[in-house]
């Protein structure tokens, strides 16, 4: 435990709340009043922040969009339009949240109507604006854990933090400060003054990366780091899936002088990267452009050193307003040149969540009754990093033939060579090759279909040495371009088939023979040959290893059915250190040796109803992240109809008196998937309604009844058996 001295500078000696005007904006957007429809509506723009900020609104719409975002201006230091919505002459703001508008927006609506889908860093500063005093504007978790063990001397516990750094307070200094509600303004702001005393040193531009991991991961921010080079730069990656290619990223990278910026990048010479770097007109004074291969790049003015103060947050805020600046004008091209790479799925505020646990973590549960989607939330989890648009995912085509050479290299193409040192140029087309042109001695060469066709398939240009005069050949420049343009195209394939994902069901007699490596037999004439063979998870770490720029992803359905110490092995240990080997019991090629890779992840479901599988043990329980997926009454939409009746009517059986004290109701009520009817499956509402007595007959009616023969459901309702109510509903 450390003192905690507050000094007189710090002490903020008015008479009002340090941010009362924030205060007053929270109050006037928790009472305001919508009506059902404009909540209805107002839910709907919140998901999409462009949307949010175009729209033409009614007056109760406008009115709310005007009181979210002056709420927000007195939040974080990102805020828009701070000078127009916050109205203290030094725009004072609660923290550095590096947060972005769009999640600040979202997540402002959730806390008056949804607060369990709340960001905990917005929910920490709107309840610092409404009870200063059992709160406190230091809203990253990370931070308050680094606090509590340097000034508290113990691990973080949200439940007692204020109050352990209130008592830190002598009671003379208390009086000193006018209005009590200043306390935890004035401790917050000692603290941070202090920072370098309780926040870890970053040694290297390496020990950024899990410093920035754990911080986004705490403060659920919708990002995450993607490809990376711990020496030189990190890709910021968000869930539009379009900034996660050498065409267009954001990226913190690292130069040749130790200095550190937040750049969006385009990478490689190539015409369609010089089309984008050159969109933008007149920049913000607070971004830049400079030189970056072959293009421009734009580059936030603001640098850092590892050992800048608020490193973490003033490189989140510097990618914040480089995205903000930047990504409107991107996408609209982004979308017509990639249309394969679009996503245009919503991840629910949960799913949401669950995806950036994801990213920081690599294996995750999604646990829950029965009927809360948890397989299809996985699915539409996976396909945000997979960076799938509906059913499509692309991959590249392993084999091409002339034609496709010929529909992409035409008389008068010119591409630069692999190694971007010359120039060439297509002069003539044959029957069996093309004759090419090297701009800087103007030779004239044949570039036979035969050769491009196999350095293509081998992708030789990324292979130095194996072309015996040298890489740079223009036949491997023609095959590289041939590729390039092939990733332009939107080549189908089902979600179900890709090799980069996997759905696997596990049940009570799996092994881990059946999932990491076993034993196989093959025959050998009137002979039996047995030999170790890899299993589901070390086939898919092994392509991942050798594929580290793209995801691949294993879902594990009914995770708890199997016993998973058994299951996983040694391998317990390689899922919380990735990337360093284990020994298995087998050996696979004269090698023991089994390791997990980063880009592999992993995402289990978990019925929390059944309670005729094994739990958990803690050591298992300690390397995944456990996401919650709670029954939630829908509204229609474009898609479904939803049985609003129905679902209350049995909702009002999962309650204290109603559920046997064995059990937990959120662990057994039925999930809003069984209340749902698609509207493509319906012809009117007579077909619906219809729909909706058959699953309530048949599916809903014969599981309540057998809650009630487990005697999870006991007791009366309306002073009715609970088997009498059920029957007749």
């Amino acid at each position: 435990m450390n003192k905690l001295t507050l000094q007189p500078d710090s002490l903020i000696a008015g008479q009002e709340y340090y941010f009362e005007k924030g205060r007053e904006a929270l109050k006037r957007w928790m009472e305001l009043v919508l009506s059902t429809e404009d909540i209805t509506s107002l839910g709907e723009l919140v998901k999409d922040y462009q949307a949010f900020v175009r729209a033409t609104l009614n007056g109760a719409l406008e009115e709310a969009r005007e009181a979210i975002f002056e709420v927000i201006s007195y939040c974080d230091t990102h805020a828009r339009d701070k000078n127009k919505y916050n109205k203290y002459n030094d725009n004072r703001v609660l923290a550095k949240a590096a947060i972005m508008m769009g999640p600040w927006v979202k997540h402002v609506f959730n806390y008056k109507y949804h607060i369990p889908n709340t960001n905990i860093g917005v929910r920490y500063a709107l309840q610092m604006l409404s009870k200063p005093l059992e709160n406190i504007n230091i809203l990253s978790v990370d931070h308050r854990k680094f606090i509590a063990d340097y000034y508290l001397g113990e691990q973080y516990n949200e439940s007692t933090f204020i109050s352990g750094l209130i008592s830190l307070v002598d009671s003379e200094t208390r009086r000193q400060i006018p209005n009590e509600d200043n306390l935890t303004v004035s401790i917050a702001k000692q603290i941070y003054k202090e920072k370098e005393n309780w926040f870890p040193k970053i040694n290297n531009f390496a020990a950024l990366k899990p410093i920035l991991e754990k911080h986004i991961f705490d403060n659920q921010l919708e990002i995450a780091i993607g490809h990376n080079n711990p020496k030189e730069f990190y890709w910021l990656v968000d869930s539009t899936g379009l900034f996660d290619s050498l065409d267009a990223h954001y990226e913190i990278h690292k130069d040749k002088d130790g200095k550190i910026s937040v750049d969006l990048h385009f990478e490689g010479a190539s015409k369609g990267n010089k089309e984008l770097s050159s969109l933008f007109g007149e920049l913000p004074d607070y971004l830049e452009r400079k030189p970056w291969q072959g293009v421009q790049a734009i580059s936030h003015t603001r640098k850092f050193d590892l050992n800048t103060p608020d490193l973490i947050e003033g490189l989140l805020e510097c990618y914040n307003e480089l995205y903000d600046s930047t990504t409107d004008t991107l996408l609209k091209k982004l979308k017509e040149r990639f249309p394969h790479k679009v996503l245009t799925m919503y991840l629910t505020p949960t799913e949401q969540k669950a995806s950036t646990l994801l990213a920081y973590k690599r294996q995750i549960i999604l646990q829950g009754p029965p009927g809360t989607g948890k397989t299809r939330a996985a699915e539409r989890i996976a396909k945000t990093l997979l960076k799938i648009d509906g059913d499509k995912v692309y991959q590249k085509p392993k084999k091409i033939d002339e034609a496709d050479l010929k529909r992409f290299i035409t008389v008068g193409l010119k591409l630069r060579s692999v190694s971007d040192y010359s120039d060439y140029e297509v002069m003539e087309i044959t029957d069996s090759s093309f004759k090419v042109k090297t701009l800087k001695t103007e030779k004239v060469y044949p570039a036979s279909f035969a050769r491009i066709i196999s350095y293509y398939e081998d992708e030789k240009w990324s292979k130095v040495g194996t072309i015996k005069w040298g890489n740079d050949s223009y036949e491997a420049a023609l095959a590289k371009y041939v590729q390039e343009q092939l990733e332009l195209e939107e080549q189908v394939e089902t979600l179900k088939n890709t090799e980069r994902l996997r759905i696997l069901q596990f049940h009570p007699s799996y092994t881990y023979e059946d999932f990491v490596r076993g034993i196989s037999t093959d025959t050998n004439g009137a002979s039996i040959i047995y030999k170790a063979t890899n299993r589901i998870l070390v086939d898919m770490a092994d392509k991942a290893t050798l594929d580290p720029t793209r995801n691949y992803i294993l879902i594990l359905d009914e995770i708890n059915r199997a016993n998973l110490s058994s299951v996983l092995g040694e391998l317990i240990y390689a899922l919380e250190y990735r990337g360093r080997e284990v020994e298995s019991m087998y050996a696979v090629n004269n090698s023991n040796k089994i390791s997990l890779p980063e880009n592999l992840y992993i995402i289990g479901t978990m019925n929390t109803a059944d309670r005729s599988v094994g739990h958990i043990d803690y050591a298992i329980r300690r390397r995944f992240a456990f996401v919650d997926l709670l029954p939630e009454k829908l509204i229609d939409n474009d898609e479904i109809w939803f049985n609003t009746n129905g679902y209350e009517k049995v909702e009002r059986l999962f309650n204290r008196n109603n559920v046997s004290n064995e059990f937990d109701v959120n662990d057994v009520q039925l999930g809003h998937s069984y209340f749902i009817v698609k509207k493509k499956d319906t012809l009117d509402a007579h077909t619906r309604d219809e729909l909706f007595k058959l699953k309530m007959n048949y599916e809903i009616k014969p599981i309540l009844h057998e809650y009630v023969k487990d005697g999870v459901l006991i007791g009366k309702i309306d002073e009715v058996e609970v088997s009498a109510y059920i029957d007749n509903l």
